[in-house]
């Protein structure tokens, strides 16, 4: 009878190394799938706004400013490089090539003039302090109404559009010119005037 016990004991022993042979290869194996989405999934950009605004759609600004924010669940990261593009419909008129800095609060747009009364898409992507990068973040949209004095006035006769309709403040109607408004010092740099 010894033995027979004996027997059982190791074949109940040898069952139960394999089932955390195993316990212990399904998690392996579930660990080498997840990692990359643990290692990556965390970091992205977040917040998009362009003039500290979420697309906005009449930014007077001739050269308009971006900011984001990075998101991780992550602890001591930080960005070390960035990277812009902006889209008017599909096409890419400006992208800036990869920049090293930290800066990711009113960045400056660097490429050629931008047309009045037009609508644009941008994204960002950024590096970590780990040399990760996010990848290309969501598209956010801007429009930009009009930017000069002759722009308010081409408008006559035409039918208006959605940004035609935000007037300018001191704008005293249609069929009169628009005033001059005085500025103080340092008021309206990189604007329209």
């Amino acid at each position: 009878m010894k033995s027979w016990k004996y027997t059982e004991i190791g074949a109940v022993e040898n069952n139960v190394l394999k089932v955390r042979r195993s316990v212990t290869l399904k998690f392996l194996v579930l660990s080498f799938l997840l990692f990359p989405t643990v290692l990556f999934g965390q970091l992205k950009v977040s917040n998009l706004r362009i003039e500290n605004q979420v697309d906005p759609i009449c930014i007077d600004a001739v050269k308009p400013r971006f900011s984001w924010q990075i998101e991780t669940a992550e602890r001591n990261v930080s960005q070390e490089a960035y990277q812009l593009r902006v889209f008017r419909g599909e096409e890419v008129i400006w992208e800036s090539k990869k920049v090293v800095s930290d800066n990711s609060i009113f960045v400056n747009y660097g490429g050629a003039k931008l047309s009045s009364n037009s609508c644009y898409e941008w994204q960002v992507q950024i590096w970590d302090n780990r040399s990760r990068a996010t990848g290309w973040s969501s598209r956010a949209n801007f429009c930009v109404g009009f930017l000069q004095k002759e722009d308010w006035k081409s408008g006559k006769g035409q039918v208006l559009n959605f940004c035609q309709c935000v007037f300018h403040p001191e704008f005293s109607g249609p069929d009169n010119d628009i005033p001059e408004i005085p500025l103080s010092e340092g008021q309206g740099q990189d604007r329209a005037g």
